[in-house]
Order: C-alpha cells, then sequence, then structure tokens
C-alpha cells in the first residue's frame, strides 16, 4: 500500500480533529490490477474501502488519487474521489463518491452517486459537489 499524501487531509470539527481521511494505491490479494482505495481514520480505528481495481471497477487499472474533498458534511458525510485509471485501451479520470458513517465508522462507495457522477463527466470536486446536493 502507497498512501498519497498529497490527496489526504485531516477532518477538523469545532476546532479539534474528527479524522483523517486517507488515499492511496496498492494491490490487495486475489486481485490482477493496481487498485486504489480510501480509508478513514476515526477514534483510533480505520476503515478501509477499496475502490478502482476492485469490485464494479475491476476493470479497470488505478494510477492513484487526483484530487479528494468533501461533498457533504450531514449523516453522512460524503466525499469525493477522483482517480487516475486505465483499461487496456484508454486512459480515464473516474469520480468515486464514499460515504462515511460517523456513527459505526464505515466508509462505503455510494454506487448511485458514483454512477451518477460518471455518467454526467464530473470530473472535479466542484462538479461532484453539485451533483450530491
Amino acid at each position: 500500500m502507497k498512501i498519497a499524501p498529497a490527496q489526504s487531509f485531516r477532518i477538523v470539527e469545532g476546532g479539534s480533529e474528527a479524522a483523517t481521511l486517507v488515499t492511496g494505491e496498492g494491490n490487495m490479494p486475489g486481485t490482477t490490477n493496481a487498485g486504489c482505495f480510501v480509508a478513514i481514520v476515526h477514534q483510533g480505528k480505520a476503515s478501509l474501502t477499496p475502490t478502482i481495481g476492485y469490485g464494479d471497477y475491476e476493470a479497470e487499472t488505478c494510477s492513484g488519487p487526483a484530487s479528494v474533498g468533501v461533498l457533504s458534511s450531514g449523516s453522512p458525510v460524503r466525499f469525493g474521489v477522483v482517480f487516475d485509471a486505465s483499461s487496456p485501451n484508454a486512459q480515464v479520470r473516474e469520480p468515486v463518491v464514499v460515504s462515511w458513517n460517523r456513527g459505526d465508522n464505515t466508509l462505503l462507495i455510494d454506487d448511485a452517486l458514483s454512477v451518477k457522477a460518471s455518467q454526467a463527466g464530473a470530473l472535479t470536486i466542484a462538479a461532484m459537489r453539485q451533483l450530491a446536493r
């Protein structure tokens, strides 16, 4: 695993650190393509969610996160991540929306918003934020 420090950040609430969002790339057992992930560290516990190179995105190889940001701060908190990815025939940028449930520290891909962002060509955090409203 390789963390992308430029695309990871602390989440501050009320002047104190609430959590840390971490993005990066690496290989996980049982996969063939290089993959990426998003993780949240909250109250000393980490929750990691594989993204590009896994599950619905298994046909793509991940080259790393290009940008990350908060889309909404309600409940759940939503983050947008744009990954550099490739398939055998193309280089692409792939938007992924993840939802963080602060109560049980789960971090899951929001499939509906991720598909919506991809179909809309939302390749910036600002464009993804507009769709998440």
